[in-house]
């Protein structure tokens, strides 16, 4: 809001898994074919997640095995409805800013990357659901992160027969919560608020990559900033209430003021 331009004109390049998939392909579809306005604003997708979560993704479950966290019926008519225009599927070629969208599949993870896919058969449609489905599998946590794989293809980008020069690289976490409890690994229920903590002790990809762009970008001598606000507790994505939604809105808040105090 401070810069008054869009999120896809400000970044050259914004990356995302599963839900960071959607929010960064959200901020980047153009609201028509040859149309330069993205059809949603950071408000947008946090309307999307206050008032369809209830819909889009699943109640918690106590099970032994992984599950995904969405509602894949409703979340692939809702990402049906995002990216098609006129009746038609948007190619991820479309894009306003460069994506890169992982998926992961029999332990290997897929890198799919706006600059590189010429080729319009590239639905963003199937991008974005097969990076959603990846999260119900062990393998899909490796790439929850993909801020270091897209730092370093930034930075071996050529323009003009030039290195490519990013002055500015910001990583969106979705919140810290603490962690107090024994971790076991058959404790393990995917997105369980029980086991939330032992899954982000045993699996924190977040924090290695994040070390590894405070190592990576001091040796390059770029600013790296980490946004990734203090939770009180692990959050229900189904929890639509408007307590939940106001601890949320309070926490955003508080670490606003902070990076906006830091700033001044």
């Amino acid at each position: 809001a401070r810069t008054h331009k869009r999120s896809c004109e400000i970044f050259q390049t914004m990356a995302g898994t599963s839900t960071g998939a959607i929010l960064v392909s959200g901020l980047a579809v153009p609201r028509a074919v040859g149309v330069t306005e993205p059809r949603m604003r950071a408000a947008d997708v946090v309307q999307l997640y206050a008032f369809d979560g209830r819909k889009l993704f699943q109640p918690l479950e106590e099970k032994g095995e992984m599950q995904s966290p969405f509602n894949m019926n409703v979340l692939e008519t809702t990402l049906q409805e995002l990216f098609t225009c006129n009746g038609q599927s948007l190619p991820l070629y479309d894009a306003l800013s460069d994506l890169l969208i992982p998926s992961t599949s029999a332990g290997k993870t897929n890198w799919t990357q706006r600059r590189h896919c010429l080729n319009k058969s590239v639905k963003l449609f199937d991008v974005v659901r097969d990076s959603a489905e990846s999260c119900t599998h062990i393998d899909g946590l490796l790439a929850n992160n993909p801020t270091l794989e897209a730092f370093k293809r930034r930075c071996s980008y050529e323009e003009d027969g030039r290195k490519s020069k990013v002055s500015l690289f910001v990583s969106l976490g979705c919140g810290k919560f603490p962690n107090n409890m024994g971790v076991s690994r058959n404790a393990l229920r995917w997105r369980s608020q029980l086991s939330a903590s032992a899954i982000s002790a045993l699996c924190d990809a977040a924090t290695e990559v994040h070390n590894g762009m405070i190592r990576e970008c001091n040796a390059y001598s770029y600013e790296y900033i980490r946004c990734n606000p203090d939770i009180a507790e692990p959050i229900d994505l189904v929890d639509a209430s408007g307590g939940s939604i106001a601890a949320l809105l309070s926490a955003a808040e508080i670490y606003l003021e902070d990076a906006y105090a830091s700033d001044s």
